[in-house]
């Protein structure tokens, strides 16, 4: 078999089984196909499952590493191909797995770029001054879903008009990761602006929420698009830290700074795991902040001063996260 088959079998595998996002296996599909052609380039023919052997993962590895990727996109790149050999393994493509014994760079520390409110609600202000009406509407009624619920860019994506339920407040994502539904719940202004696209899309037969005719929608790509454009006219043009990602980022930091549980953070994000949601948070990092601060000896930090413990770890923005409700859900939740 060829490698490039295996790779298409692995693939619908993971789609129609597995229920990965379209995003997932198209992350996947590119990893996959860059080492297949690797592959097929260094034996100077096209490869098949005999050709992958540890020998040749472990060269792949060495020619990543020579190129200027970090060592968490190394590892990125490999986790579609574990996936592949233990698929291939567990159908009897491969006797034994060849990447069982290649050890992964260690991961280096994430570059996490946030979004602050005062952005998001210059955002919102700039919606008002695109050249058309119906553009208007659009663009605040996806960045106010995505800010006030925190769902996917996927998800926003494919939601439907039947998705957006005004009688009971809430919408359905139907499409979640891991082909997992669930239910979120707007802010009323949310869904104000979602009333307000209603009234603007026009095309009533298109059962997509975010229609562009009769016949199509809005992609992913359309979508950012159209978020740089409201970037450009808020004066926010060039901030890489602004992305539909980082916008949901921010919906579950805030929810955990208004006293919420680290259960509800992670089910109104649609996170399978709790420690997902930990390190989606940053907890990690205002924890060892707290810590610092505890044990300064600067006459200004709490200890010194007699200043209430839970207002130690105030952020730049005013804003206050108690390290003993910090560590409470950190111990409650298995950290």
């Amino acid at each position: 078999m060829k490698t490039q088959d295996a790779i298409k079998d692995y693939l619908i595998h993971i789609k129609a089984e597995r229920g990965y996002s379209p995003t997932t296996v198209t992350c996947y599909q590119s990893w996959l196909r860059h080492y297949a052609n690797w592959l097929d380039e260094s034996l100077s023919k096209e490869s098949s499952l005999s050709d992958i052997t540890t020998e040749s993962f472990r060269k792949y590895l060495y020619f990543l590493a020579n190129k200027p990727y970090r060592p968490r996109t190394i590892r990125s790149a490999f986790h579609p191909l574990y996936g592949l050999t233990k698929f291939l393994v567990g159908n009897g493509g491969l006797d034994t797995d060849p990447l069982s014994t290649i050890k992964m760079p260690k991961k280096d520390a994430a570059q996490r770029l946030l979004v602050g409110d005062g952005e998001l609600l210059k955002m919102l202000e700039a919606c008002d001054r695109l050249p058309k009406p119906r553009e208007r509407a659009l663009a605040k009624a996806t960045i106010m879903v995505v800010a006030n619920c925190g769902i996917r860019c996927q998800e926003l994506v494919d939601l439907r008009v039947d998705d957006v339920r005004f009688e009971e407040g809430t919408v359905l994502i139907r499409s979640g990761k891991g082909a997992k539904s669930r239910l979120v719940y707007p802010s009323p202004a949310t869904l104000e602006a979602l009333k307000s696209w209603m009234d603007a899309r026009l095309y009533t037969d298109n059962p997509w929420l975010w229609c562009f005719d009769r016949s199509r929608r809005y992609k992913d790509n359309g979508l950012r698009t159209l978020l740089e454009s409201v970037k450009q006219i808020a004066g926010l043009g060039g901030k890489e830290n602004i992305k539909f990602h980082s916008i949901r980022h921010r919906f579950g930091t805030r929810m955990m700074e208004k006293g919420a549980t680290i259960k509800q953070v992670q089910s109104a994000l649609g996170h399978s795991d709790p420690q997902t949601t930990f390190v989606y948070l940053h907890l990690q990092e205002r924890g060892a902040s707290a810590m610092s601060t505890l044990g300064s000896l600067d006459a200004k930090s709490g200890a010194v001063s007699g200043r209430n413990e839970e207002s130690i770890t105030k952020g730049n923005s005013g804003r206050r996260i108690a390290s003993q409700e910090f560590l409470r859900r950190r111990t409650r939740n298995g950290r």
